[in-house]
C-alpha cells in the first residue's frame, strides 16, 4: 500500500511565517514599552517647602495641573531651599523637582541639577524699631537677628550677604 504524506499548502506556510513575523512584532513592542519606557513618568515627586509657606501654595497649584494633564505630582513638605537642594542631590530620595532659591548654588557645586526657570522675585525685607539712623551695618552690629529657621535658603542668602556686607 502506498501512502502519500499530505503536502502543505502554501497557503499554511504563509500562515505560519505571518504569526511568527505577528509574535516578534509583538515581543518588541512590549519589551520597548516596558523594559525601556521611551514615555515620560505619569508620577513626578516634588520638594516644596514647610506646610503653608508659598513654596508649597505653589506646589499644590502644579499638582492640581499636573491632575488635569493626566499625572501625579507628589508633594513632599520640606524645611526649605537648603533641604530642596539635598533632597535633589540624594538620588534615593525620590525627589526630581524642587523650588530653590536662586544663588543657593553653582553650576560647579550642583552640575546635575538644572533651573526650569525663576517662578517668583524675593525681595529681602529688614524691618528696625525706632528710627532710621545710620547705616544698616551700624544699625544691626551687636543686635540679635532674626532670619528664618535652618533650613531655610533665606538664611543661608541673608547670612552670606551681612559676610560680605561692607556697609
Amino acid at each position: 500500500m502506498n501512502m502519500r504524506r499530505p503536502r502543505r499548502s502554501r497557503s499554511g506556510s504563509r500562515l505560519v511565517v505571518a504569526l511568527g513575523a505577528l509574535a516578534v512584532i509583538a515581543a518588541v513592542t512590549w519589551a520597548t514599552l516596558t523594559i525601556g519606557n521611551p514615555f515620560p513618568p505619569r508620577t513626578v515627586t516634588m520638594a516644596t517647602g514647610p506646610e503653608g509657606s508659598a513654596y508649597h501654595e505653589f506646589g499644590d497649584r502644579y499638582r492640581q495641573l499636573f491632575e488635569r494633564a493626566g499625572f501625579d505630582l507628589r508633594l513632599v513638605p520640606s524645611l526649605g531651599g537648603v533641604e530642596n537642594l539635598a533632597l535633589l542631590g540624594d538620588p534615593g530620595s525620590g525627589v526630581s523637582v524642587a523650588f530653590i532659591e536662586g544663588g543657593l548654588t553653582t553650576r560647579e557645586k550642583s552640575p546635575d541639577i538644572l533651573s526650569l526657570g525663576t517662578i517668583a522675585l524675593e525681595p529681602l525685607w529688614m524691618f528696625f524699631r525706632g528710627r532710621w539712623e545710620g547705616n544698616v551695618a551700624e544699625r544691626v552690629a551687636g543686635k540679635r537677628i532674626s532670619i528664618e529657621p535652618e533650613g531655610s535658603a533665606t538664611r543661608v542668602l541673608a547670612r552670606r550677604m551681612f559676610s560680605a556686607s561692607t556697609w
